[in-house]
């Protein structure tokens, strides 16, 4: 879904916008690429794929690309690399700047996801401490796990309007749409790292098992922390762009 909505923004703006009306109703799966030698999702499935060469984004029929499967910490979550050669005809107009657009857009919807994967753990957090029993009391009811699950609805809310900021920055054109999406993440991040030890650590060990949700929304929540920079890479970002210097090298 995150690339997916990348990618109709690039093709729209790349001036590239045949595809999107297969994409919008589901007939086109495509992929972003972004970066230095990155991981590209479901690569083997998508039919188009939005890569970065040398600054600039190529529209790159699926067909016509190699992949080679990579581990992930979410096994649900496909990752490949792609080897392709670009070519004039495949440049989507835009240069460096669709490329910075198009990375926000990513952003920003991983960074919504990461806040629906954070409120989903919280919720089977508190589902299991109401009825999980210790010393003949639900667990819910020792104040050590009320608090650790306290701090995680604090970062969870926290995070919310910071990723509705972004939203509304990026939807304006607002000069501080890049930094408020690397905030975004940065709070986004965080919040569903919190959330995903939490509730493994409130579940205990049925959390490690595979026949409890838990992990398909845990796995997840750790990969996307970690997917196209983590907390303190976009912290740097926002640094620099507040007092100066130079900015991270986008992963």
């Amino acid at each position: 879904m995150a690339e997916s909505f990348a990618v109709a923004h690039a093709l729209r703006a790349g001036g590239h916008d045949e595809p999107l009306a297969a994409l919008a109703d589901g007939a086109l799966v495509v992929s972003l690429g972004l970066g230095t030698d990155p991981l590209v999702e479901s690569a083997d499935r998508a039919g188009l794929l939005v890569l970065e060469h040398d600054g600039a984004l190529h529209a790159v029929p699926g067909a016509s690309v190699r992949t080679e499967r990579q581990d992930s910490v979410d096994g649900a979550r496909r990752l490949f690399t792609v080897a392709w050669e670009p070519a004039a005809a495949t440049e989507l107009v835009g240069g460096a700047d669709l490329v910075a657009q198009t990375r926000d857009r990513l952003l920003l919807a991983v960074s919504a996801q990461l806040v629906g994967l954070s409120r989903q753990l919280l919720e089977l957090a508190v589902a299991h401490v109401r009825v999980r029993e210790q010393f003949g009391r639900p667990l819910g009811s020792f104040q050590a796990v009320q608090h650790r699950l306290a701090d995680v609805a604090v970062a969870v809310e926290f995070a919310g309007p910071v990723v509705a900021r972004a939203a509304c920055s990026l939807a304006a054109g607002a000069p501080s749409g890049t930094r408020d999406v690397a905030m975004a993440k940065v709070f986004a991040s965080e919040a569903a790292e919190r959330a995903a030890y939490s509730a493994l650590q409130v579940h205990g060990a049925m959390g490690y098992t595979r026949e409890h949700d838990l992990h398909l929304y845990g796995l997840r929540a750790w990969a996307l922390a970690l997917a196209h920079g983590d907390a303190a890479v976009h912290r740097e970002r926002v640094a620099a762009e507040l007092f100066g210097g130079p900015a991270p090298r986008y992963p």
